[in-house]
């Protein structure tokens, strides 16, 4: 690594501090020209690809996950950091399986069983729309199976 003031390759760590998900923050200081700046180190990762219902296949990606996640608990006032906490958990959950390729329904069960332990309601919202329910009765199934 080069300084980016003056490109020397004579560098010292002054701060290393461990951020969330495999991240790693690093205060550095070039000893020629005494400027100080901030690293970010990230694990490097196989592009995940998701297999959509229909069989198209689109790149991973987190945000939707924590999107619909959001949208389920939508008026529920479940705090913002729990509901980031529990993408994050079910994003650790996917890239632990350590596959290049992972379905849209998987993804969905995953996030399906997380939801049924935590909020009644966030996981028929969920339900509701990864389930495709055309019908009033398949949601009341869903709910009396929670009963």
């Amino acid at each position: 690594m080069l300084c980016p003031y003056c490109g020397s390759p004579e560098l010292r760590v002054l701060e290393t501090r461990e951020l969330d998900r495999g991240t790693t923050r690093r205060r550095r200081e070039c000893s020629s020209c005494n400027k100080r700046f901030t690293t970010y180190e990230h694990i490097s990762l196989e592009k995940l690809i998701v297999i959509k219902k229909d069989g198209s296949k689109i790149p991973f990606d987190e945000r939707k996950i924590q999107l619909s996640i959001i949208k389920s608990f939508d008026k529920r006032n479940y705090p913002k950091e729990k509901v980031d906490k529990i993408s994050k958990e079910i994003v650790s959950k996917i890239y632990s399986l350590g596959v290049n390729e992972i379905s849209s329904v998987k993804i969905g069960n995953l996030i399906l069983r997380k939801l049924k332990t935590l909020d009644k309601v966030a996981y028929v919202r969920f339900a509701y729309v990864f389930e495709n329910y055309e019908d009033i009765s398949k949601i009341q199934e869903e709910i009396n199976k929670l009963k």
